[in-house]
């Protein structure tokens, strides 16, 4: 993208984690001013010269209005449940994300940022599609709070829109992986795969291993964010970024199999209510409006994973 300075100071929330990880080291690639919001947010942890923390969630007005000081953008990403945890606790789901994100939008207001870009999932707030690839006109149909959530907060941001002229754009991604994701959380089917064949630790398949997923690099998930942070007078607000094709869950494995160059040790579990059978996107908007389009291939960005992982796990063992 061009026009390094065009975006201003910048706001990642939830930057310490896997995407905004990677989102703030290409923000910073890029020249931009770089703030950070995140309840993990020290400097220690990274070695991003430049960025200023701000530790806290959008809870406290105090912290939301040091963090957004002279920011023209924000980055919407901290989230506090995962899809297979957010039906546990609905009250808190929606306590915790949907009323956080509207403090975080009446402090935007009141500092005058100029537009928000917020990370919703491509891959919970459709539910079981009805065809596939899935376009953006999709009935939703979400199965659990998370995307139930997420389609609220899109559902806000088009009312602080209308009421104060609060620009914004939605990226609902598939299932990005890459460098970062960290491979003993609970999401990031990628990272888990990897890491545990690497590590040659059993890896559970949840059903027959036939369900099929949208996986997309991070790197590519980053620049489509950029891009829809550098779109100006835009007709649609919300765009699929997915990389446009399905890869069933053993066919994944057999190729992080193929590329960590071991044989993974499988363990097969019921399967669970909250996996739809289908999500593959249409990324069709996204590439016409965006300018944008996938650039690594699957084994691409597995073989570059991989090779993250290997120094990740190195750095673990202390070698």
């Amino acid at each position: 993208m061009s026009g390094r300075d065009a975006m201003g100071r910048v706001l990642v929330t939830g930057g310490c984690g896997f995407i905004g990880t990677n989102l703030v080291e290409r923000l910073l690639k890029d020249g931009h001013k770089v703030a950070v919001l995140d309840v993990a947010a020290t400097e220690g942890l990274t070695d991003w010269r430049g960025v200023a923390f701000f530790r806290g969630d959008m809870g406290s007005a105090d912290v939301l209005s040091s963090a957004l000081e002279g920011v023209e953008v924000v980055f919407h990403l901290a989230w506090s449940t995962l899809p297979k945890t957010s039906n546990e606790d609905p009250m808190f789901d929606v306590g915790s994300n949907v009323g956080g994100t509207i403090k975080l939008l009446q402090a935007c207001v009141a500092r005058g940022v100029r537009k928000v870009v917020f990370i919703s999932s491509g891959g919970t707030v459709y539910g079981i599609p009805a065809t596939v690839p899935i376009g953006e006109g999709s009935a939703i149909e979400p199965v659990n709070s998370y995307g139930i959530t997420k389609y609220a907060v899109e559902k806000y941001l088009g009312l602080f829109r209308h009421l104060y002229g609060l620009d914004y754009l939605v990226v609902r991604p598939s299932n990005p992986y890459g460098p970062h994701q960290n491979p003993l959380g609970q999401v990031g089917t990628v990272a888990v795969f990897m890491y545990r064949t690497l590590a040659g630790i059993p890896i559970s398949i949840w059903g027959d291993g036939k369900v099929v997923r949208d996986y997309l690099f991070i790197d590519d998930l980053v620049d489509a964010m950029v891009r829809a942070a550098h779109k100006s007078d835009a007709g649609y607000r919300v765009f699929n970024v997915g990389s446009g094709e399905g890869m069933a869950i053993m066919g994944l494995l057999d190729m992080v199999k193929s590329v960590a160059g071991r044989e993974p040790v499988v363990v097969f579990e019921p399967a669970r209510a909250l996996d739809v059978p289908v999500n593959v996107l249409d990324n069709t908007r996204a590439r016409t409006e965006l300018l944008w389009s996938p650039s690594t291939g699957l084994r691409e960005g597995l073989e570059m994973t991989c090779e993250w992982m290997k120094g990740w796990l190195a750095s673990k063992q202390g070698g």
